[in-house]
């Protein structure tokens, strides 16, 4: 299979095309056929040797992403054809932290075992997990928007570390790469309007400005210059400098939280006398325990008006791109880079055919059609068609796509419609018989 892999002894990432595909080993694992895995600033650090990840063999990165079930095994709870998204990190529930409720402190599991740094992980067209880090998600959660489950399950657990946070409370947001973009989206649905971001990549603020929030952009400089104090200030930077200077923007009784990965070889200096005077609070915000349904609840509720890739500033890339997926998002022209499986939607006609598994000439495996619906709008101009039920092959439109190598069409609002193209009516035509379908 094709997969984007980190080689932790060299500190080197490559893309392969014959990565070994995975096989049902226990009989709780999952096989997950990837639609979208995102590329975290974490995963930056790891390939740059400043955040710990496997060394003792090289695997795929990513450790965001969402997909379709491909196999599963004999005692799972999922099915086929579900739509998934993946939580990454688990515990090993034996420990007092994971007996505690507090399991991302695990000193087995938590950021000692999650998949993507220590298990192969999104950047490759398989990956097999254990079901109790599998959610199911909701049918109105896309799959692109399930691929931000993770990053947004973090924010979770930072908003419930830093709660209570007042109504009308001023709030600094440091960093707007794509961490900043989820902290805003979050602020702004929860009602907080007097809120100001901060960063010094201008193509980063263009960015937050098509969230159209209404919040204050400013670059540090400006910041600097006003002296303004705040309620809360969220660091996403990941650059432990940042907290030395931001932190004496901080309001008498004020909240810093620090959310942003810093490497671990990053320092900042704080007065001890300006904590205490102040009655500061710093919180460290650490993954993501537990706050997977919260996310899923979060992105269910935004819905397109917020979970939006290009409102957010998020660009895809295929995995034989992944050298300018990197190059980009260093560079701050995007506020994330993600990884759309083109084989996934029938874009690419090679995926390896796996023991048991049926799969179109396409690459899009049977079990999909029954729980994916996905908006293929290829052209401006669209008419409507009706599935036959009642024919003796009741697969209708499904089979006439199939036979013609087309991508799924999109759901009308008239029971029992399809969206296609107009310029696929001819052929549509020619298989009314064959297929039981009426245009």
């Amino acid at each position: 299979m094709e997969a984007v892999v980190f080689d932790g002894m060299k500190l080197k990432v490559s893309y392969q095309k014959d990565f070994p595909i995975p096989k049902i080993v226990n009989d709780d694992d999952v096989i997950i056929k990837v639609a979208y895995a995102g590329v975290c600033g974490t995963d930056l650090h790891i390939i740059q040797g400043e955040f710990p990840a496997l060394k003792t063999r090289p695997l795929p990165l990513g450790h965001e992403f969402s997909g379709v079930i491909l196999d599963v095994g004999e005692k799972s709870i999922f099915k086929k054809g579900q739509k998934v998204a993946v939580d990454p990190n688990s515990g090993c529930n034996l420990c007092d932290n994971c007996r505690m409720g507090n399991y991302h402190h695990c000193s087995v599991g938590g950021m000692n075992s999650t998949v993507g740094l220590f298990s192969n992980g999104g950047w490759a067209q398989y990956c097999i997990v254990p079901q109790s880090q599998v959610y199911a998600l909701p049918d109105e959660i896309t799959l692109e928007q399930g691929a931000l489950c993770e990053p947004y399950s973090c924010v979770a657990h930072g908003f419930d570390r830093a709660s209570p946070l007042k109504v009308g409370a001023k709030i600094l947001v440091a960093g707007a790469g794509i961490i900043g973009n989820l902290w805003i989206t979050t602020l702004h649905l929860q009602g907080h309007r007097d809120v100001t971001v901060c960063e010094m990549n201008k193509t980063r603020l263009e960015i937050v400005n098509r969230l159209k929030t209404g919040y204050r952009l400013v670059t540090p400089d400006i910041l600097e210059k006003e002296k303004a104090e705040f309620d809360v200030i969220i660091d996403c930077t990941g650059v432990g400098k940042v907290m030395e200077v931001n932190v004496q923007y901080l309001r008498t009784g004020g909240k810093y939280v620090l959310f942003g990965c810093c490497p671990a070889t990053h320092q900042a200096t704080l007065n001890p006398f300006q904590i205490y005077q102040k009655e500061l609070t710093i919180i460290g915000i650490n993954i993501n325990p537990f706050s997977f349904p919260n996310a899923i609840g979060w992105i269910k509720a935004m819905g397109d008006r917020y979970v939006n890739y290009e409102s957010l500033g998020i660009k895809t890339y295929a995995l034989s791109e992944f050298q300018n997926a990197l190059d980009d998002l260093k560079k701050g022209l995007v506020s994330k880079a993600i990884f759309k499986k083109l084989y996934f939607f029938g874009i690419i006609k090679n995926e390896p055919k796996l023991d048991g598994v049926a799969s179109f000439n396409y690459g899009v495996p049977m079990a999909t059609f029954s729980s994916i619906i996905t908006p293929w709008l290829p052209y401006s101009i669209k008419v409507l068609v009706k599935s036959n039920q009642t024919s003796p092959n009741s697969m209708g439109l499904r089979r006439l796509i199939t036979e013609f190598l087309w991508l799924p069409s999109a759901p009308s609002s008239r029971p029992g419609y399809h969206i296609a193209s107009k310029y696929s009516s001819s052929r549509i035509k020619r298989a009314q018989t064959r297929w039981g379908c009426a245009v």
